[in-house]
């Protein structure tokens, strides 16, 4: 890739993380085979990662003004202001989930880690800590537009995983919000996971998760760009052009021609757009800009 974005390669010392946590799987296998079509969960495989996420790491990031931390007890977030690090704790004792979201944000080895993961699907990043209670969840049954990468650093969790068939392949933008996992008949698969364990779940796809133990994890979440962000990229591109920001011709009901001729002025001017949409799709810098525009390091 020519123009390729200077800022491709996560600026890690954490490299080859995709084959480290498949093991004997190879990457072709895993992109043919489960990549967006199925869950996979491997045993035992990232005992390396269980550092990186602790219960001090937890501590520091409630404490981080970088990390947007709430508080959900079995799929109902906490009503008050954010707590402080002794609330935090209080909380806890009662069955709420500390949730650290974007946790990459404060602390420079879970952004290692999770850059890069993403820098090898490709995609922007959103990387969560949980610490969960045992007995306890912390949101309930839903369904998240990013391939989302489990990761078991403490205690036991089951993880609840059910395909979607009700809104498969969701947009990060357009997410429906009336629909119910209840609904659906595909079945619902259980995972255990312990320390050293990870779990990947395809975007769409319902999930819910109980703590079995008291509970850490990382959920790396990628969302990989779509064919409507190549589209909506060309339309940010067009944006900035007049010719384009002009409005279609009337064919109001004062119009005074016909209906076939308002059709065909119509017709013509969207021939127009289609032409200058698919140049641009199909020019030579198209894949770059794309690819630039949705890695690690942007924000969607």
């Amino acid at each position: 890739m020519a123009t390729e974005c200077p800022t491709a390669q996560a600026p890690s010392s954490i490299i080859d993380v995709l084959p480290r946590i498949l093991g004997e799987i190879s990457a072709a296998e895993f992109f043919s085979t489960y990549y967006g079509r199925t869950p996979l969960v491997r045993r035992a495989a990232t005992q390396w990662v269980n550092p990186i996420a602790t219960e001090q790491l937890c501590e520091r990031l409630v404490r981080s003004d970088q990390v947007d931390f709430l508080a959900v007890r079995d799929g109902k977030p906490f009503a008050g202001k954010r707590p402080q690090l002794d609330e935090a704790h209080e909380l806890f004792s009662t069955g709420y989930t500390w949730v650290m979201r974007d946790a990459e944000r404060g602390d420079p080895g879970l952004a290692e880690f999770g850059r890069a993961l993403a820098s090898e699907i490709h995609g922007s990043l959103h990387l969560h800590v949980y610490r969960t209670p045992r007995s306890h969840g912390g949101f309930g049954w839903h369904f998240d537009p990013e391939e989302v990468f489990f990761f078991q650093t403490a205690g036991r969790k089951v993880l609840r995983v059910q395909e979607n068939t009700l809104h498969p392949k969701p947009l990060h933008d357009q997410m429906p919000t009336h629909l119910q996992p209840s609904s659906e008949r595909t079945p619902i698969d259980e995972y255990v996971l312990e320390p050293g364990d990870w779990l990947y779940v395809p975007s769409g796809f319902w999930h819910s998760a109980e703590a079995l133990e008291d509970s850490i994890s990382i959920s790396v979440g990628i969302l990989a760009p779509s064919y409507l962000d190549a589209l909506a990229m060309v339309a940010q591109q067009l944006a900035r052009d007049p010719r384009w920001r002009q409005r279609l011709f009337p064919i109001g009901r004062a119009s005074p021609m016909s209906e076939a001729e308002r059709h065909r002025a119509w017709g013509e001017q969207l021939r127009e757009l289609g032409a200058e949409v698919v140049s641009r799709l199909t020019s030579g810098t198209s894949v770059a800009k794309l690819f630039a525009a949705t890695g690690w390091w942007s924000r969607r």
